[in-house]
């Protein structure tokens, strides 16, 4: 006679998806008084969500991540001062991550002063972003 000996613990699969999250809805973004950058967003129409990517660019092709989290919010407290960065957050569940449809420059000045603009996602479409110091 044999023993049956249970080995790992239960397993318990994740819940369904049928296809990647949507683009969240309702994305802005806000500056801080000390510099940083507040954003926030709804949760995409239909679909599990399991986290948001939060990741950064400068030429809108090669992104970096910038963090994690399963709330509808996310605080970047210490931006790098003089780097105009582009900012997007994307909804993953177990199929692999969503589209974005809008993404918000953040150019983080002195005094917490800063240039603050959404810019739509649009294939071919290129952005020129300038802007007047007061002397």
């Amino acid at each position: 006679m044999g023993h049956l000996y249970e080995l790992t613990p239960n397993f318990a699969p994740r819940n369904f998806c049928r296809a990647k999250p949507g683009p969240v809805r309702r994305f802005s973004a806000q500056a801080t008084t000390r510099g940083g950058l507040c954003l926030q967003w709804h949760p995409p129409a239909g679909g599990r969500v399991e986290f948001y990517r939060i990741e950064r660019t400068r030429d809108g092709h090669d992104y970096e991540p910038v963090g994690e989290t399963p709330e509808p919010c996310f605080h970047y407290r210490d931006p790098e001062r003089g780097e105009p960065w582009f900012y997007r957050v994307t909804a993953v569940n177990a199929r692999g991550g969503g589209a974005a449809r809008l993404v918000w420059f953040f150019l983080r000045r002195g005094n917490g002063r800063g240039c603050l603009l959404p810019v739509p996602v649009r294939p071919g479409l290129r952005v020129n972003i300038g802007s007047l110091e007061p002397k």
